[in-house]
């Protein structure tokens, strides 16, 4: 009636084996789990400083626009503008200009008349031709366009501002 259960002297190699082939598939699908979430962490926190630096860039901009003397419209193109941030003496000093523009390699560069080199890299990445400066009578009107993802052309952003200049 009762039998004698075999004894069981251990697994055999082929369930190792299978042990082991499914236990490394889902180690693998773990790491590529993870591998992709770190990416895609990475690029976000890339855009958010990307459009964090664009609203920098914005808000330096607009700053200067507004306690300007005078708003010098561009002489060609929409890629630059500049103003005379006076001093206080009312006389337009060498230094005293400065010019913000849209360089080659899609930076936003702050100079000033005395050094026409770049001082200061206010942004990086920008879409040149959607980014623009328009000087109108009483308003200049802002676009910083970048691309936070070359590839992608759904991956752009913009910041547009509208300034009433304070002393224009």
């Amino acid at each position: 009636m009762f039998r004698k259960l075999k004894r069981d002297d251990g697994i055999t190699i082929t369930e190792l084996a299978t042990a082991l082939f499914v236990s490394s598939l889902i180690v693998a699908g773990a790491m590529t789990w993870a591998t992709a979430t770190l990416r895609t962490q990475a690029r976000n926190q890339d855009a958010v400083a990307t459009v964090d630096e664009l609203r920098f860039a914005k808000s330096q901009l607009t700053r200067e626009l507004r306690f300007a003397a005078e708003v010098i419209p561009p002489s060609s193109g929409d890629d630059s503008i500049s103003m005379w941030l006076d001093d206080g003496d009312e006389i337009k000093a060498v230094g005293e200009i400065v010019t913000y523009e849209v360089m080659a390699d899609r930076t936003l560069a702050r100079y000033t008349d005395d050094t026409l080199q770049p001082t200061k890299i206010i942004a990086q990445g920008l879409v040149a031709a959607e980014t623009s400066f328009t000087v109108a009578s009483s308003t200049i009107d802002i676009t910083l366009s970048i691309d936070l993802d070359p590839t992608d052309e759904y991956q752009s952003r913009q910041v547009t501002t509208s300034i009433s200049a304070r002393n224009t």
